[in-house]
C-alpha cells in the first residue's frame, strides 16, 4: 500500500488561549508550539501510529468563542501505523464510542458536522478527512496512556526556558525567561548584543492579551521605549 500523506491538527494540544501557556501568548507562540509539536509526535513515532512528520504553523482564529489555536503539521502513515491505529481503536470500541460521543455530540449552541457514533467512524474515512484522523490518533494516544496534562507537565520547565527575540527599528532585543508574568508586569527587557537590562519592571497598558500579532508587540514595546527616554 502507497503511504498516506496528509495534513492534520496536532493531537493533544488543547491550545493557547484558556490553558496554562496563556501567559506566554502570544509573545512565544511559534517557540512552543514547536517544542510540544516535537513531543506529540516523538510519541505518535515511539508507538508506531506514524511514519513521520513536518511541521507546518500555528494557527489562531479571529475569535475564540468556539475555537482554540491548532498546531498544523503533515503525517506520513504507512501500512503497519494504519493498522496500529485501527487495532486500538477496536481494542476496545466502547471507549472510542465515549470519545466520539463527547466531542461531536450536536447540543444547543454547538452544531457538530461529523457523526457522534463511532460506527461511522471507517477505516475507508478516518485515513481521508483532517478531523477524523487527528481525533482518532489522539484517542490512540490517550488509551496508550499519554495525554495533554502529561505534555504540559514534562515541558514545562523546557517551555519556561525559551527566550524570545523580537528586532525594534533594526536592533535585536532578547526576553529571558517569562515575557509577562500572571499580573501583566514586564520582566525584564535585555539588550541581546551586550546584557544591558534597559529596566526591571514596567506594568502593561493595555494588557499583553491584546497583542495578537508579532506587529502589534514591536509596535507596543517601541511606544514603551519612547515614553521611558530610551533612544533606540
Amino acid at each position: 500500500m502507497k503511504n498516506i500523506e496528509m495534513d492534520i491538527y496536532l493531537p493533544l494540544f488543547d491550545g493557547f488561549y484558556g490553558t496554562k501557556f496563556e501567559h506566554n501568548f502570544p509573545c512565544k507562540t511559534e517557540e512552543i508550539a514547536k517544542v510540544i509539536y516535537e513531543e506529540v509526535v516523538a510519541h505518535l513515532i515511539r508507538l508506531k501510529l506514524i511514519e513521520s512528520a513536518k511541521y507546518q504553523e500555528v494557527y489562531s482564529p479571529r475569535e475564540y468563542n468556539y475555537a482554540n489555536d491548532e498546531i498544523h503539521l503533515s503525517v506520513n502513515i504507512n501500512e503497519e501505523n494504519k493498522n496500529n491505529i485501527m487495532r486500538l481503536i477496536e481494542e476496545d470500541f466502547s471507549e472510542f464510542q465515549g470519545k466520539i460521543g463527547e466531542n461531536f455530540t450536536s447540543y444547543p449552541g454547538f452544531t457538530s458536522f461529523y457523526s457522534n457514533d463511532a460506527k461511522d467512524w471507517t477505516e475507508e474515512i478516518i485515513f481521508t478527512d483532517v478531523v477524523m484522523l487527528s481525533t482518532s490518533l489522539e484517542y490512540c494516544l490517550e488509551y496508550s496512556g499519554v495525554t495533554s496534562e502529561e505534555i504540559g507537565e514534562d515541558l514545562e520547565s523546557e517551555i519556561e526556558g525559551i527566550t524570545v527575540y523580537l528586532e525594534i527599528n533594526g536592533t535585536k532585543y532578547s526576553f529571558d525567561s517569562d515575557v509577562f508574568d500572571t499580573e501583566g508586569q514586564w520582566s525584564g527587557y535585555n539588550d541581546s548584543d551586550n546584557g544591558t537590562q534597559l529596566w526591571e519592571a514596567v506594568y502593561l497598558d493595555p494588557s499583553p492579551d491584546v497583542l495578537e500579532t508579532k506587529e502589534d508587540i514591536d509596535e507596543f514595546i517601541k511606544e514603551v521605549f519612547e515614553e521611558t527616554g530610551v533612544v533606540l
